[in-house]
Order: C-alpha cells, then structure tokens, then sequence
C-alpha cells in the first residue's frame, strides 16, 4: 500500500463515522418535516371544508344571535321592574326591621338585672343592720309591735329582691314573645321582597346564560371569517414544509452517494471490507 492509499485510507476511515452521524440526523430532521407536511396537509383538507359550508354556517350563526338579542332585550325591562318592585317592598320592610330592632334591645334591657335585684345584698348588709335600732329600741317598749317591725326589717329585703326577680323574668318573658311576634311579622312581610329577590336571581342567571352563548356564537364567527387568511398562512407554511423536504431529501441523498463513494473509494484497501464497513 502506497502513501497515497494510506492517506486515503485514514483520511476515509475518519471522516465515514461524521457523514454517517450527519447522515442520521438529515434523516431524522427529514423525518419530522414530511410527517409536519402531512399533518399540515390533513388540516388544510379540514379548513377547506369549513370554508364549503362557512356562509351557510354563518347564516345560522346571526340567526341565533338575532334570537338571542331578542331575549336580552326582552329582560332588560324586567330587571328594571323587579328593581322597583324589589326597591318598593324594602320601604315596606323597613318599619318591620326597625321593629325588630326595637325587640331586642327591649329583650337586652329586660334581661339585664333591675334595681331591686342589683341592690338587694346592699339592702341587707347595709340597710338592715341600721334599720334594726328601730325595732330594738321599740321592743323595750312595745314588744310586740317591735317585733313585727323587726321581722319586716329583716325579711322586707328578701321580698323585694324576690320580687324584682319575678318582674325581671315577667319582663324577659313579655320580651320574649314581643320579639316572636315581630319576628313573625317580617318573615310575612318580607315574603313578597324574597319572591321578587328570587326572581332577579333567575333573571340574572338567563342573562349570563345568554350572554355566554352568544359570545361562543361571535367566537365561532370570528373564527369562521377569518378562514381565508389563516388557509392563506397554512399554505404558505406547506409551500415551506416542500422546500425543507426536498432540502433535506437532497442532503439526504448526498449523504448516502459521498458515504457510498468513501466506501468503494477504501473497499479494495481492506481486507472483507463489505464485512467491515457494512451496508448502510
């Protein structure tokens, strides 16, 4: 073997392994534009017949639209009267909530302890130890009109303080029903508030439900109208997906005839090369 078979030989054997690794990726990167090709061809067949049946689809559009209009013109003056209505019956409501108001604090302040039951220990404690010099005295005298005086002394604070309990838990009591009845009061009175209340929420509800489908309606549109400009897009991007395939066809090809050159150029320098260097 010459010096110049040498050379080739090495010079071949280095640089085979880097086209084959190039080779590798051409194929691959050819791969995933013809597969982008196809995909972007099977997506403009679809746009194409969106745009065969977009001015029917159209057609229906507007007419749900129309339709949709009309139902929301429809609600707009039935809000506005269950707002009067609404607005009318809590004038009605206020006396009622002001009442109740009213109840309870009248349960609150029946519910805290009156003077009698506040002051009945200082009545004992301190009334009746001073009040006794009366009787005491008195029974020296009259003893028996000293001793009622000293048994009205001493069980007059017991008295009073039970019966300020008694007029605490009447007044608790009468507070008690007076709140009932007030409560009672409202609720029919707010009955016909809550019935209008509930209808503005079923109205409200129709008119989001309306608005909703009529946006998705203009979205559709939009996107029906606008077909021509994005098929105008798609094609371009499919005459540039032809330009890469056949770029990388190409580098693909010639690849292949400068590996398969290599191969012949060294096969009569080695010894079983098609064993050695394979077929790629």
């Amino acid at each position: 073997m010459g010096a110049e078979e040498y050379e080739l030989l090495v010079s071949t054997l280095n640089k085979l392994p880097i086209l084959k690794e190039n080779l590798s990726s051409k194929r691959e990167q050819l791969g995933i534009a013809e597969r982008s090709f196809y995909g972007l061809k099977a997506e403009i067949n679809d746009l194409q017949k969106d745009l065969n049946t977009r001015d029917s689809e159209v057609e229906k559009i507007d007419s749900e639209i129309e339709k949709i209009d009309s139902q929301l013109e429809k609600v707009k003056p039935e809000m506005v009267d269950l707002e009067d209505n609404i607005k009318a019956e809590e004038e009605k409501v206020k006396p009622y909530s002001l009442r109740l108001e009213k109840a309870n604090k009248r349960l609150s302040a029946a519910q805290e302890s009156g003077w009698l039951h506040d002051y009945r220990f200082f009545l004992v404690i301190f009334g009746g130890p001073w009040l006794l010099f009366i009787p005491l005295a008195l029974l020296f005298r009259e003893p028996e009109a000293g001793a009622v005086m000293l048994g009205g002394i001493c069980l007059g604070p017991f008295v009073l303080a039970s019966l300020g309990e008694w007029i605490k838990i009447r007044n608790e009591n009468v507070a008690i029903g007076n709140l009932a009845e007030v409560r009672s009061e409202l609720k029919k009175a707010r009955g016909a508030l809550d019935g209008f209340q509930m209808k503005r929420g079923k109205k409200e509800k129709k008119k989001a439900s309306l608005v909703i489908k009529e946006s998705k309606l203009k979205s559709k549109k939009g996107r029906l109208i606008g077909l021509d400009e994005k098929l105008k897009k798609m094609n371009k991007q499919l005459d540039d997906l032809v330009i890469s395939v056949s770029a990388y066809s190409k580098a693909v090809e010639s690849l292949e005839k400068e590996i398969e050159d290599g191969q012949n150029a060294i096969a009569p320098l080695i010894p079983y090369s098609d064993l050695l260097l394979g077929d790629e």
